[in-house]
């Protein structure tokens, strides 16, 4: 095997392995900042209040 070859596979491999952490890092981010959303919305309205505003905010995009 040449070198250039072996180095050329590692690179790649690499490339898929940063592609991976940035993509579980991504969803970690966004699922994380829902629940930190949706503690804070409790915590500024009331739950049936907060209920209510996601209830109606899901039927205008229906």
């Amino acid at each position: 095997m040449n070198v250039l070859h072996v180095k050329e596979n590692l690179s790649l491999k690499y490339k898929k392995t940063i592609a991976i952490v940035v993509a579980l890092l991504s969803v970690y981010i966004v699922w994380g900042s829902t629940y930190l959303g949706i503690k804070i919305a409790i915590e500024t309205f009331p739950p049936f209040l907060m209920a209510g505003i996601r209830f109606l905010l899901v039927y205008n995009r229906a």
